[in-house]
């Protein structure tokens, strides 16, 4: 895990260049997965960050359901996708959704790139698995 000083979460799916956070978890030597989130939350006494990849959502929130964690993620707003019902029973608040286009270029990519504001809208759910 990388860490510097300050901040107030913790990004679960990051980068060197992509991180929102002092503490971030990536791909490259230190996923999220190995890691006990409740613990990791608990001890750091930060918040949790997921913008996950969207084929491993069902798989972070079911994470968050087994460890009784709190935490906020970003998910495309699709209704039909297998793990739409489950985020619905996790969620604690989400924000409006942010209309596909709306923001052009507010992601970047793994080079620092600016990539253009996915086709979708996006939504920032907090999420409790204590709560199920």
């Amino acid at each position: 895990m990388h860490v510097e000083s300050g901040g107030s979460i913790i990004d679960l799916f990051a980068s060197d260049v992509i991180a929102q956070s002092d503490i971030y978890c990536s791909k490259s030597g230190n996923s999220a997965w190995g890691y006990d989130w409740k613990r990791l939350s608990d001890e750091s006494h930060r918040d949790l960050w997921l913008n996950p990849p969207f084929t491993k959502v069902q798989h972070a929130l079911t994470k968050i359901a087994l460890e009784r964690v709190k935490g906020l993620i970003v998910t495309p707003c699709w209704k039909t996708a297998e793990w739409s019902g489950l985020l619905d029973r996790l969620t604690v608040a989400r924000s409006k959704p942010i209309s596909k286009g709306s923001h052009p270029f507010i992601y970047i990519d793994e080079s620092g790139k600016p990539v253009p504001s996915p086709k979708w809208d996006t939504v920032v759910s907090l999420v409790d698995g204590g709560i199920n």
